[in-house]
């Protein structure tokens, strides 16, 4: 019975124990994948306070770290030099959020408006224009009337919609009053973590410093300061990013006289934010609306989505981010895939900067147990002999008395 269970404790068992564990975790985490996505969901719902107020506090601390040092520099009580910091860099966040809000909330509701009052005579025309290329070209084997139908028939097909998805609709509407109230308690939460920034850094440093082994320490210092890096890199060059393609996308609509340019542009410029799917979905809706004013400023919106998200892609983003993620294409789009499927629309957002953070200490690691194999990065033979283990400090006792005796 002893050797059976020493069989147990042998490292190629217990490595292989290990191994079936974690495949069997990964089958079940797959194949309930959904059921996991609720459970989180439910865990940041209650989070999501605490969670957007350290958001909030990470995003304004450079304007904190800059009033502190430049404004105040020569102030002797630095206490106070903190706390107007952290006053004007609120005062002055708030004030472009408001100026923004006053500036397009106005033009996004007349567009609106607009497309809603001139929606059937759109529909009409759009209608016509697709009935006179089908006289053009009538060997082309297209039926107008079967695939538009009336707009009646689209309008109660919308009808019918609305009501059956009522209570969809009704819970969208409560979860943005309890998104409007989640903000604000966040934004006053995310003040008195900038407040008391230097106490929730000692605590953390603490905690990590008690739970770190001492060795590992520096190794662990430098994965955070490098997760920061990575983090301050993507949330600043996503907004930047974000604002160019935005006014880009505004100014071109403007040359060329189409239609919504400031409805258009705030919805390519929102969904910029998620990587690689992000200017797909902004630009379906965008089209959509285009199209059933004017088919032809359809196709020249699309084309200039094309050359400017190249152009975003190739130039602006490389200069803006750097390789700040040094991850595979295969990799960042399992990121947004898996992160996006568990937590929504924010983890398509996150889930490249996490994978990136995460990629650097897990590959240390495989290299280190590769090395340990006396293998190479590819997993192959190295030529270097591995490094050697050394004798336990009971043996070399033991051997020392023997070579006494």
């Amino acid at each position: 019975m002893k050797k059976f269970l020493a069989y147990f404790k042998t490292p190629k068992v217990i490595s292989g124990l290990i191994i079936t564990f974690c495949g069997i975790a990964f089958y079940l985490l797959l194949s309930h994948i959904s059921g996991v996505g609720d459970f989180f969901s439910g865990v940041l719902n209650v989070l999501s306070p605490f969670i957007w107020a350290a958001i909030f506090a990470y995003i304004l601390n450079p304007a904190v770290n800059f009033f502190e040092n430049r404004a105040f520099g020569k102030m002797k009580k630095r206490k106070a030099a903190h706390v107007l910091s952290v006053i004007i860099a609120y005062i002055v966040a708030i004030a472009v959020l408001v100026l923004l809000v006053a500036l397009l909330i106005p033009q996004l509701a007349d567009s609106v408006m607009l497309l809603v009052n001139n929606l059937e005579g759109y529909f009409n025309g759009l209608r016509n224009t697709l009935l006179s290329l089908e006289n053009k070209f009538s060997f082309i084997d297209f039926n107008v009337d079967e695939f538009m139908g009336s707009f009646s028939e689209w309008m109660k097909t919308a009808a019918t919609w609305v009501s059956d998805n009522i209570g969809q609709i009704a819970d969208a509407s409560y979860k943005v009053g309890s998104g409007v109230f989640t903000f604000f308690l966040s934004l006053i939460l995310s003040i008195y973590i900038l407040l008391d920034k230097q106490h929730i850094r000692r605590i953390i440093k603490r905690v990590s410093a008690a739970v770190v082994r001492r060795e590992s320490w520096p190794r662990f210092r430098a994965n955070a300061l490098r997760a920061d890096r990575i983090f301050t890199n993507f949330l600043a060059g996503n907004i930047i990013d974000a604002l160019i393609i935005g006014v880009a996308n505004f100014l071109f609509m403007i040359i060329l006289g189409m239609p919504y340019p400031v409805l258009l542009s705030v919805i390519v410029m929102v969904t910029n934010f998620i990587p690689t799917f992000g200017p797909i979905i902004g630009a379906i809706p965008c089209l959509l609306i285009i199209v059933l004013v004017n088919p032809l400023d359809a196709l020249w919106f699309l084309i200039w989505t094309i050359v400017l998200q190249t152009i975003d892609g190739n130039l602006l983003k490389p200069l803006l981010f750097g390789d700040y993620t040094g991850l595979r294409p295969i990799w960042v789009l399992i990121a947004i895939i898996l992160c996006g499927r568990l937590f929504g629309v924010a983890g398509m957002i996150l889930g490249i900067p996490l994978f990136a953070v995460l990629s650097e200490p897990i590959e240390n690691a495989i290299n280190r147990k590769l090395s340990a194999r006396g293998l190479d990065e590819n997993g192959d033979v190295s030529e270097e002999k591995p490094p050697e283990k050394e004798p336990p400090k009971s043996a070399e006792n033991a051997s020392a008395k023997k070579t006494k005796s």
